[in-house]
């Protein structure tokens, strides 16, 4: 997963963060800007903090194949 601020004029300035199968979905948590999960084909997700992405915040086996969907509830923080 790359995340990139187009916003920045430095298009070099990306964070990526390594997944052990095919990315899924990538979600960006509405109630903390700097959080996102992402899925993986073999089931797993991951939160994780966009400023650190040496490793995740939690990891989640939720399915013995892919996840390929995530959303989070806008109202329930």
């Amino acid at each position: 997963v790359v995340i990139s601020d187009l916003r920045a004029k430095d298009t070099s300035a990306s964070q990526t963060f390594k997944l052990s199968a095919d990315a899924e979905v990538a979600a960006w948590d509405p109630h903390h800007p700097h959080l996102f999960l992402a899925s993986q084909e073999d089931g797993t997700v991951f939160y994780v903090d966009s400023r650190d992405t040496s490793k995740p915040l939690f990891t989640l086996a939720a399915h013995s194949a892919a996840t390929s969907g995530l959303c989070f509830n806008p109202k329930v923080e």
